[in-house]
């Protein structure tokens, strides 16, 4: 049967129609004449078709100087749908500019202060002898707090003595030793080494090579009870000009 022949839908309906139904053996041999194949057959050609038309178009108008990715976009072959139509999209006279990508903070964060640390003022002395008698006090009863809290048995009252102080100790000179209980060492030690510098204090400021070597001097008179040499080194430091009460000398 030639193919041909059915070209007008009413001539076809007409020539495959008997009666009530469609004359399948007419039917059939349209198909075959036509070759039309199985439903896979055909979509593969009509996919194969599509293909091809990509392909020519993208041909030609790439040698007209139309770019890859702009042909490729409108004919879906690109970036997803969505996307495209986000590339595409025309811009609005008057709309706000989109918002640019987030960065990386490269803020310089600010460092805390002596104040901030501490919680004292950067710049005040914070030297123990320099202060008060009242603040003197309150520091120490802080202190001895703290020490009890650490060293003090509950029970026994007694005090638990760490073996570097008890060494220190039996170091003394005896007549120093006589002059102050291992308690009483250790909570000294405490408090000019440890409750001091963690409360952002110093005990006493940086003494000069001249008190140093006066104080040694004038402990080492003491101990033989020679008061009246004492009294020549003291002179001799308020004759350079210290002000002896500031060492507590």
């Amino acid at each position: 049967m030639d193919q041909n022949n059915f070209t007008d839908y009413d001539e076809v309906v007409s020539v495959l129609s008997e009666g009530d139904s469609f004359n399948e053996a007419k039917l059939k041999a349209y198909l075959e004449a036509t070759q039309a194949g199985t439903y896979g057959e055909r979509a593969e050609k009509r996919f194969k078709t599509m293909e091809d038309q990509q392909n020519f178009i993208m041909n030609n108008m790439t040698k007209n100087g139309f770019g890859t990715n702009t042909l490729k976009n409108q004919l879906g072959l690109g970036m997803p749908q969505e996307k495209a139509m986000m590339a595409e999209a025309p811009k609005v006279e008057g709309e706000m500019p989109a918002a640019p990508a987030p960065t990386e903070d490269t803020t310089t964060t600010k460092l805390p202060s002596f104040e901030d640390i501490f919680g004292v003022e950067e710049g005040v002395d914070r030297t123990y002898t320099s202060l008060g008698r009242e603040d003197q006090m309150s520091l120490r009863t802080r202190a001895l707090a703290e020490f009890n809290g650490i060293y003090k048995d509950e029970l026994t009252g007694d005090t638990k003595i760490e073996p570097a102080v008890q060494e220190a100790y039996k170091n003394l000179p005896e007549a120093q030793q006589k002059s102050i209980t291992i308690e009483q060492f250790a909570f000294d030690n405490f408090f000019k080494n440890r409750f001091l510098p963690s409360s952002g204090y110093t005990y006493t400021k940086t003494l000069p090579s001249d008190i140093v070597e006066a104080k040694a001097l004038i402990n080492q008179y003491r101990s033989i009870g020679d008061e009246d040499t004492v009294k020549i080194i003291k002179q001799r430091l308020i004759d350079a000009g210290y002000d002896i009460r500031d060492y507590n000398l």
